[in-house]
């Protein structure tokens, strides 16, 4: 990525802003030196107004680029809170999702659709400005270099009057390695970016695909950049220093304390959430005193996964052999700790199967009974009107009779 190097562009991964592909600069960006961002979809975003602690009337604002002729920026949040005057649904429900934090504003669960240029404003003065570019992290494309498995190779797309667009993953830096005194693991996040040759007029020469494709429009015809996000994971080892190996000796008492019990039944699926966790972060998962790594459950290809960004632990078709304590870090740092239990071994398959036959069983015992009781109305009905009536007159004469 040399070739890119005097292109400004940033990106955020493990806490700095990448410029280029040589320098690295803290997260912040003046209105001066706005940024051009890529960032994942699902994990919080954190956009950072320098100075903005020393006022009391720093408000952030919101300017949609996928609208016609681009809107004008919006008043989402202030200091003392969201601004209630907004009409549009789409800016009500960002509205929901961000917060102001010292000099932050958060983002939660943030979507594709929160694409756009964010402004930390002080009167009519702009302190910070943003061009954001959510990647949706469901396409996230994930490789282990020890599988010997492929990053995404760079494209070449056609464009009118001759311009190109070469689509290709801008990488951050190595995050550090998950753990320490043991097999652990490290990754890299990078983003979809487009390189225009030649560059449009009044246009960037390389920004994050879905700022391209905004800006692009009539340019793009059919042509799609269709890429996200991608991960690329590795082995990696690292010995513990003295103050870990004395944070790891207290790290069972920890466990216990903020352990939460996990109920589930067998032959059904377990979700494990670990709060705080982010792609932008170094993350791993233990099980009992067993450390676990992508690669081991890869390679095991049983019930049991990690999603791409880490975050989260699944266990397809519970047995009772999966119960136990499972523990994710994120940065090193105990995040949570699950202690997974089987709420009933026959709470699900036989017992339900056998169940239902037993339910099965009586009600057709019921019908049964019913079908023989109204059987049995009939027969003696039936038999009670066939019978004959005996009438005085309808006897047979006696023998001394007249004929």
């Amino acid at each position: 990525m040399d070739n890119y190097a005097t292109v400004f562009v940033c990106l955020v991964l493990t806490g700095t802003l990448g410029v280029g592909a040589s320098m690295e600069i803290p997260l912040a960006c003046g209105a001066d030196w706005p940024c051009l961002l890529a960032l994942a979809t699902s994990s919080p975003a954190s956009l950072v107004c320098p100075n903005a602690s020393e006022y009391s009337d720093v408000f952030w604002q919101y300017q949609n680029l996928s609208s016609r002729n681009h809107s004008l920026p919006e008043t989402i949040v202030t200091l003392k809170g969201i601004d209630e005057k907004l009409d549009d649904p789409f800016l009500v429900d960002l509205q929901s999702r961000v917060q102001i934090i010292l000099e932050e504003l958060v983002i939660k669960a943030a979507r594709v659709e929160d694409s756009g240029v964010y402004l930390c404003q002080r009167r009519n003065k702009t302190l910070a400005r943003y061009e954001v570019d959510f990647q949706d992290a469901t396409d996230l494309h994930v490789s282990h270099a020890d599988l010997e498995q492929e990053t995404l190779k760079n494209v070449t797309v056609d464009l009118e009057n001759g311009t190109q667009a070469e689509i290709f993953t801008l990488w951050g830096d190595w995050q550090p390695c998950d753990r320490c005194g043991g097999t652990g693991e490290r990754k890299k996040v990078g983003f979809c970016y487009v390189r225009m040759v030649p560059a449009p007029t009044g246009m960037e020469e390389t920004a994050p695909c879905g700022l391209m494709k905004l800006k692009l429009g009539g340019l793009l015809r059919n042509a799609s950049f269709g890429r996200g996000p991608e991960i690329r994971i590795q082995t990696c080892y690292e010995n513990c220093s003295d103050d870990i190996e004395e944070t790891l000796e207290s790290l069972e008492l920890l466990s216990m304390a903020i352990v939460k019990p996990y109920e589930t039944s067998v032959y059904s699926t377990a979700t494990l959430n670990c709060p705080s966790a982010s792609i932008y972060s170094p993350i791993y998962w233990e099980r009992d005193s067993c450390s676990l790594t992508h690669l081991g459950l890869l390679l095991h290809n049983g019930s049991h996964s990690v999603d791409s960004g880490g975050g989260t632990y699944q266990i397809r078709n519970v047995s009772s052999a999966d119960t136990g304590l499972y523990r994710c870090f994120v940065n090193r740092q105990l995040s949570d700790a699950f202690n997974v239990r089987i709420r009933d071994p026959w709470n699900a398959g036989p017992r339900r199967v056998l169940e239902g036959a037993v339910r099965a069983f009586e009600f057709c015992a019921l019908l049964a009974f019913l079908f023989s009781v109204l059987y049995t109305v009939a027969w003696v009905t039936k038999r009670l009107q066939k019978r004959p009536v005996s009438r005085a007159g309808d006897q047979y004469p006696g023998p001394g009779s007249r004929m």
